[in-house]
């Protein structure tokens, strides 16, 4: 295999694997070199133990028989009603969100606020003029300082800080009229809790303060924000001050009906990227209407890069890889190992899964083999759906185990916000082993049971869901060539003859008789087609993936290296290039899903939109309340059923990396205020997180991933695919974890 096989020109493709007068003939679908070397395969007798599969049409059998098809009923007047009037439904959605997009973006400027440095001193009174001139009735203020995090059992008007010796920073407004020289103070004081002593050894926290309902008269009064503190050194601030519309109570409400509009789209109401695009367009758009609105440096610092930066670097080393045919080859050994068999094939899938976890993180490990069952799946004709889901449920489950399996477990074991610093990974590994082994065990009885008929698992209609992706390959193929010179507007008519003809092959195609062979014959196709090629790419690629192990290792278990995950991901990926040296590099970019890692920015930017919204505190509140309500002996179980189950449901909503994120601030604030243990509230976070990754298409990042893989093969991989099968494993998953953490540390006090 040589390097210009990275050059996978347009017109070479279709003119070299195309014969457009030959309609009736094998589709060729310009995808990679290693899906062209692949042949239409005859079924094989693979089947679940205890049952045999029924006999199913192959794209061989579709292309030999293609002249005894049959016409296929045509759908019926009211599903074709139904169909116009949800898409009529859909597009009014959409035309809504975007009036209300345009109007709050167009209609506000980005927030301005004023900056300014100022010193409290102990005993004295600091003041701080605010210009009234705004018709806003709030007033909001961002410190930065050496501040604790905010207790969600004691309101900032209280003055209970004062009463146990709490270190505090006390705020208030006040008026001073202009005729009389007297002072009131029109706002009550808010109590902030910050570091008492070694202030200049703390990292410095950002704490945001409202003060709503405020009159601002300029005529008759001056206004003074007033700073005050109980410790004994002076404190430094730096103040940043706005007017706005927003208040908790409306923030709240926003927040819900964007998450509720959100949930909406998400229910392949859209493409899951354009609904992120549109929730989180629509949340700044809201924060323009409330005069919050951000500028882009600060949008920008929303998103989480270092996944970003992991998804291209992996990306790059798989699409390279794939050009080798080993994927091809390893698929052909699972089925060789599987005997032919679909649940031996998911048992190899599914131990391999979880052993890479152990090393790998859980999108490295998605986006190597999601291809392979891809073709496992072509192999054994089935539906690549259910051997997906089964995938990125071991994976996740896997993932749990140890630091690096899963971005959320990396958060939570580095975490700032832990006062014993971070977590060793021996440490971590021992607490959720057993949790691990519960959930496995569980997961695999609950998707050996659903799918016990194997008619669950196999294409119903083969040839009608070939023809489907290969229209949908050839439209994709289509969109990545322009239309300006000549030989691209051949290249369109091309590509336009093609699917005109595989239209009308899918109007007319019928049930056909379907041949089948043995395994021995299947097997030796199989090895014949899906050669090795281009060894010395395969070494460059192993090194590079050796690479990030040892990198990965190294970070996590010796802290000698300094860089993030997502930048070793990119080591290793230049590295590969290097040695590599393909001439065109247009061919391995085009491999890499920029659909799903705009998903992912939208999703980080939705978070942090419903963090400015004060929905995220609101239910920070909500916790801290509902678990104070019980008494001392029960909070413990309470505290860790409702981290779990709470964390889990959000992740299903909005991904599991920014509900650890926010999470993390909760179970360290309700530790503090209710005198709890820290380590069994962490364990259960980190359990609810990666398990919550189950529970739909969106919970995790390995999920996306594997959605994007396979939309880029040509499968649409939806929302309620994956939901039907993933949440009730999910449930099942919390179920064990809960069993565990209450014997563990209510029962037994591991901790």
């Amino acid at each position: 295999m040589s390097r210009q096989n990275f050059a996978h020109d347009a017109e070479q493709r279709m003119y070299s694997d195309v014969n457009i007068t030959d309609v009736g003939s094998t589709t060729s679908v310009p995808t990679s070199a290693a899906a062209r070397r692949r042949i239409n395969f005859q079924e094989t007798e693979g089947r679940l133990k205890g049952g045999a599969a029924p006999p199913t049409p192959t794209a061989a059998a579709e292309t030999n028989a293609a002249e005894v098809e049959t016409e296929v009923v045509p759908p019926s007047r009211k599903l074709l009603i139904l169909r116009k009037f949800s898409r009529y439904i859909k597009i009014a959605i959409l035309i809504f969100c975007w009036v209300v997009i345009a109007c709050c973006l167009m209609g506000s400027h980005e927030a301005e606020t004023e900056t300014y440095m100022l010193t409290v001193t102990p005993g004295d009174a600091t003041y701080y003029k605010v210009e009234a001139h705004s018709y806003e009735r709030n007033l909001a203020l961002s410190l930065t300082g050496a501040f604790k995090m905010s207790s969600f059992k004691l309101d900032p008007t209280s003055s209970q800080f004062e009463k146990d010796g709490t270190p505090f920073l006390g705020i208030t407004l006040s008026r001073t009229s202009k005729s009389t020289d007297t002072q009131v103070n029109v706002t009550l004081t808010q109590r902030y809790p910050i570091w008492g002593e070694k202030m200049d050894r703390v990292d410095l926290s950002t704490c945001d303060v409202l003060m709503e309902d405020v009159d601002l008269d300029s005529n008759l009064y001056e206004y003074h924000i007033v700073f005050f503190t109980n410790v004994n050194q002076s404190l430094g601030l730096e103040l940043h001050i706005r007017t706005t519309l927003f208040t908790q109570l409306l923030g709240t409400i926003l927040g819900v009906v964007l998450l509720a509009i959100y949930i909406l789209l998400i229910f392949d109401l859209v493409h899951r990227t354009l609904a992120g695009l549109i929730a989180c367009t629509l949340g700044i758009g809201i924060m323009g209407a409330l005069h919050m609105k951000p500028d882009l440096e600060t949008i920008f610092s929303w998103v989480h890069i270092d996944t970003i930066l992991l998804i291209f670097g992996i990306s790059v080393i798989m699409g390279v890889m794939a050009e080798t045919g080993v994927q091809d080859y390893l698929a052909a050994t699972g089925y060789e190992l599987a005997y032919g068999h679909i649940w031996p094939m998911l048992n190899v899938l599914l131990i391999t899964s979880l052993t890479l976890a152990i090393f790998y993180n859980n999108i490295m490990i998605i986006l190597f083999l999601a291809p392979i069952c891809l073709r496992m799946s072509e192999i054994m004709v089935l539906s690549p759906i259910p051997v997906l889901i089964c995938l990125t449920i071991a994976t996740n489950i896997g993932s749990t185990l140890t630091p690096m399996g899963s971005l959320s477990n990396y958060l939570i074991a580095h975490s700032p916000y832990l006062p014993s610093g971070n977590i060793d990974p021996p440490t971590f590994i021992l607490h959720m082993l057993p949790a691990t082994i519960l959930t496995a065990a569980q997961s695999y009885l609950h998707l050996r049971i659903q799918f016990i008929n194997s008619d669950k698992m196999r294409h119903t209609h083969t040839a009608e869901v070939s023809l489907k992706r290969q229209i949908r390959l050839w439209d994709k193929a289509a969109t990545t060539v322009g239309d300006i010179s000549l030989d691209e507007r051949d290249y369109h008519e091309t590509v336009r003859a093609r699917v005109r003809a595989l239209k009308k092959r899918l109007k007319r195609l019928g049930k056909m008789p379907q041949p089948r062979s043995d395994f021995r014959e299947q097997l030796q196709n199989l090895r014949d087609h899906f050669e090795v090629q281009g060894k010395d790419f395969i070494i460059i690629c192993c090194v590079s993936l050796i690479v990030v192990l040892l990198l990965f290792s190294l970070h996590l278990y010796t802290y000698l290296i300094h860089a993030s995950v997502g930048w070793i991901a990119i080591l290793a990926a230049l590295l590969m290039l290097s040695l590599i040296n393909p001439e065109e590099l247009e061919s391995v970019i085009s491999r890499i899903d920029w659909g799903t890692m705009l998903f992912i920015c939208s999703l980080c930017i939705l978070m942090n939109v419903l963090k400015q919204l004060a929905l995220m505190k609101s239910i920070g509140t909500g916790v801290g309340q509902f678990i104070s309500s019980f008494d001392k002996e029960n909070a413990l179980m309470v505290a860790i059923i409702t981290i779990l189950w709470l964390s889990a449901l959000l992740t299903c909503i909005l991904d599991n990396l920014p509900v650890a994120d926010f999470m993390l601030q909760v179970i360290v604030t309700l530790s503090g205020d209710q005198n709890l243990p820290l380590n069994p509230l962490i364990w259960a976070l980190a359990l609810g997180c990666s398990l919550g990754g189950n529970g739909t298409l969106i919970g995790a990042m390995s999920n996306i991933a594997c959605a994007g893989v396979a939309n880029s093969h040509g499968i649409s991989f939806t929302f309620i695919d994956y939901f039907k099968v993933g949440f009730l494993v999910m449930i099942g998953n919390l179920i064990m974890a809960s069993t565990y953490l209450l014997i563990a540390h209510v029962a037994f006090h591991w901790h």
